[in-house]
């Protein structure tokens, strides 16, 4: 079989303007993930590890490694499990290849994949920074830690607004929101996190989804009231503050 991929550029053309990503079915019949650039083609695999590696037969280093960290918490020795600067290293270099399929599943529109990809590589931050045998291979890698917060819920809330599932999406940029500020705290930023880009964007998509979320009956409601108390209806502003409370009964009895 010729390994020249010249038919396959030839067939794609590439454009600057345009991030091409595909979806095709390899010849082992998984689905795989392609992203045309400028003088080839990168092809990832679409589940597990992007690069089809197994390490020592695990779908991942990561998915090995925390294998040997429960076998550690299930047959104590005596000594502590400890990840070594290298396999740090080597983490980190794993979760750069989750980040690229990241990127190309959000081009594919496809937020439910770049989601997964996100929290995984999240997962992985946080078992270095609890076995890492240097403070600073942790450090190193946990920097990235509120960008992937973004990303992740970026996928969340775009999933979200498909389905026009307003308030799940209100919901995850909330989570978000706590996480984020937990992620400035712990470096004594806490009082920089408004600041932040993450922040802004966070609120900004919020605004913008209530305006788009229809107002629920409990809410049409309250904003009837507020208008009778200011018309002085006074009658009419204490039926809708009965409606409003028996409403409310009934939610916290659910």
């Amino acid at each position: 079989m010729s390994k020249d991929i010249s038919n396959i550029l030839k067939t794609w053309e590439f454009s600057t303007d345009n991030g091409f990503v595909r979806r095709i079915i390899g010849n082992d019949g998984r689905e795989k993930i392609q992203r045309r650039i400028d003088l080839g083609v990168i092809q990832m695999e679409s589940e597990d590890r992007p690069d089809g590696v197994t390490p020592y037969g695990f779908p991942s280093l990561y998915d090995y490694l925390k294998k040997l960290s429960e076998e550690y918490r299930e047959n104590p020795t005596g000594e502590e499990f400890e990840v070594s600067p290298d396999d740090c290293n080597a983490l980190q270099a794993e979760a750069l290849l989750y980040y690229q399929r990241r990127l190309c599943f959000f081009e594919l529109q496809d937020y439910t994949s770049a989601a997964r990809d996100a929290r995984r590589n999240l997962e992985v931050f946080a078992f270095i920074r609890r076995y890492a045998e240097r403070e600073e291979d942790a450090m190193k890698v946990d920097q990235f830690r509120g960008f992937v917060i973004y990303h992740r819920v970026k996928a969340e809330v775009l999933g979200c607004l498909e389905k026009k599932e307003y308030d799940f999406a209100l919901s995850y940029i909330d989570h978000a929101e706590r996480e984020l500020m937990d992620f400035y705290t712990g470096y004594g930023k806490g009082d920089e996190f408004e600041e932040g880009d993450e922040y802004k964007q966070l609120e900004m998509w919020r605004d913008q989804i209530e305006r788009l979320r229809p107002l629920s009956h409990l809410e049409i409601l309250q904003n009837e009231l507020t208008e009778a108390v200011a018309r002085e209806e006074y009658e009419r502003a204490a039926e809708i503050r009965n409606e409003i409370q028996r409403l409310s009964h009934e939610k916290n009895e659910e």
